[in-house]
Formats: C-alpha cells, structure tokens, sequence
C-alpha cells in the first residue's frame, strides 16, 4: 500500500510541476506575442507622426521679421527705400505671399487630416 501511494503522489507532483513549466512557457509565449504586437503598433504609429513633424518642418515659412539686416542697418537703408519704392518688387512680393498663404492652407488641411487620422488609430 505505502508503494501505490508513493507511486500516486509521484505521478500527482510531477504532473503538477510539469503543468507549471507549460503554463509558464505559454504564458512567456503568449507575452512574447503581445510584445511583438505592440512594438509593430508602436512603430507604425511614430512613423506616421515622424511624416507629420516632417510636412510641419517644410510648411514653416521664414518672414521678413525673422531675417536681420546686421549690424549695419543704416548702410542698408538706401537699399530699403529702393526696394520700396519699385513697385514692381511689391507686387511680386504680394503674389508670393498669396501663393504662401494658399499652399500653408492646403498643408495645414492636410495635416488636419492626418491628425484626425491618428487620433481614430490611437483611441
């Protein structure tokens, strides 16, 4: 009798640890998986914002405000009131800025779009 329930609890232990080796290793599998998952997401998903950073980088527009004229300004200012005075500069000047104005429009419409985009891939 001592033998069978020897033998019985022998059969019941090993059954136990091996079971915890499986559930262990499944569970380490099934981890692996949801890692491999998420890292594939998150890839997906900063490469879709690094394109966005990338089209707001090229939608920036330098102004004139930006732009110094140095240190010697008052050596510049003849310069100034010539290109003031031509009108021929202004009007190629006021098209530009319009054409600016309309493809900064576009941009931004097409950025809302991504950002819309992103915001339904995210929630």
């Amino acid at each position: 009798m001592r033998d069978t329930m020897a033998q019985t609890r022998f059969d019941s232990i090993s059954k136990y640890s091996n079971d915890s080796l499986l559930v262990r290793g499944n569970e380490i599998a099934s981890l692996k998986r949801r890692v491999k998952k998420l890292e594939k997401k998150n890839m997906s998903r900063t490469h879709e914002l690094k394109r966005l950073y990338k089209v707001g980088l090229t939608a920036r527009v330098e102004s004139s405000d930006e732009e110094s004229l140095g240190e010697d300004a008052s050596k510049q200012e003849r310069r100034i009131d010539a290109i003031d005075q031509d009108e021929d500069i202004t009007l190629l000047w006021s098209t530009a800025m319009a054409k600016t104005i309309n493809g900064e429009a576009q941009i931004h419409a097409r950025v809302d779009g991504k950002k819309d985009k992103l915001r339904k891939v995210l929630a």
